[in-house]
């Protein structure tokens, strides 16, 4: 059975991560890894912020729950059997039989293993955008079913694992307050540790919460990968497809091109006139009469922006999106939002974060 050692996050004093004289942020991740616990933001810093790399994806290209150590049970049993609070028992082809199981994310405890999720705390997809895009077969196997640090996998409720789904700590944080510091530092152990970048709105969400909530979390030191991966490569997108933050590639417009026809000269036949006598018709004049209709013209309404009570222009913010000031205001398609930490209905968000919502 592979070892998997726990992992414990504890607020602690700030020990810089050693970077060598003259090297870069990007270049010093990948190549010192702490030997003693390291200040979460100092790890953070260290992390190349680049746009992400979406296209591509596609799920099969990580295999996934492999037998690596060959003794009969895959990659999820083995995670299971680790974090069991009581021994599990397991039956043929290592099949779960009992064990109990609680899920950091938001509290959750079972007893029936098939009610757990083993999650990937840096998703494969989020993994890929951050740079597995450009590794090999082999590398992307090696951290699908990395045993060698307990915090890359968990084992979590399905519910909570299918509501995080590939999001990053911008987009998604867990339910469970008390566990949020733990998950900000176990994530960047891990994108430090795979040499993996981040985006600017994630790196910035992070670095917010851990100054404003996680003051002083420290991030153990972390064992070498199981296989050597490169550093995080600049994002190059292939061609035609524009990187994004967030989301699907958007494939650039190709120019469109319009042929112009040269009009084609027509020689009409000249025909000889044959001469009528012509009859003087009377002619009777008619009178016209024009009514003028009255024309009705549309008022166009402009809406004034919005401004706050000393006149400077509101930020425009993303509905939903976590915030760091409570009482803030913003605006989003000319409508006020707050930063709150209640709905409109008045319930509290989970874990007491702050979010903007309509004012």
């Amino acid at each position: 059975m592979a070892f998997r050692s726990p992992i414990l996050v504890l607020p602690a004093l700030a020990l810089a991560l050693t970077i060598p004289v003259g090297a870069s942020p990007a270049t010093a991740a990948s190549q010192v890894a702490p030997s003693t616990d390291s200040n979460a933001l100092t790890v953070l810093a260290s992390i190349p912020v680049t746009p992400e790399h979406p296209a591509g994806y596609v799920r099969t290209l990580f295999n996934i729950w492999i037998d690596a150590d060959g003794n009969g049970c895959n990659t999820r049993q083995e995670v299971l059997i680790s974090e069991s609070l009581t021994p599990a028992t397991t039956g043929s082809s290592c099949r779960i039989l009992s064990g109990s199981w609680f899920s950091p994310y938001d509290g959750v405890t079972t007893r029936t293993a098939s009610s757990f999720d083993i999650d990937h705390m840096v998703p494969l997809k989020e993994a890929w955008d951050s740079g597995a895009w450009a590794w090999t077969s082999a590398q992307r196997q090696a951290y699908a079913n990395d045993l060698t640090d307990a915090r890359t996998l968990i084992a979590v409720s399905a519910s909570s694992n299918r509501s995080k789904g590939d999001k990053d700590p911008a987009q998604w944080l867990p339910p469970r307050a008390t566990y949020v510091c733990s998950y900000l530092a176990n994530w960047i152990s891990i994108k430090a540790r795979w040499h993996l970048s981040m985006d600017r709105a994630e790196s910035t969400a992070i670095s917010s919460t851990l100054v404003n909530s996680c003051s002083g979390t420290s991030i153990p030191a972390w064992p070498a990968t199981p296989i050597a991966v490169p550093d995080a490569p600049s994002t190059t997108a292939p061609s035609g497809v524009i990187p994004q933050t967030k989301g699907t590639a958007t494939t650039a417009p190709k120019p469109v091109t319009t042929t112009v026809l040269k009009p084609v000269p027509t020689t009409v036949p000249r025909t000889v006139p044959t001469t009528v006598p012509r009859t003087v018709p009377t002619t009777v004049p008619r009178t016209t009469t024009t009514v003028a209709r009255p024309t009705t013209t549309t008022p166009v309404v402009t809406s004034p922006p919005v401004t706050t009570a000393t006149g400077s222009t509101l930020p425009t913010i993303v509905p939903g999106a976590f915030c760091p000031t409570v009482g803030v205001p913003g605006i989003y398609n000319a409508k006020p939002y707050i930063c709150a930490v209640t709905n409109a209905q008045g319930v509290p968000y989970a874990g007491g974060s702050a979010h903007w919502r309509a004012a």
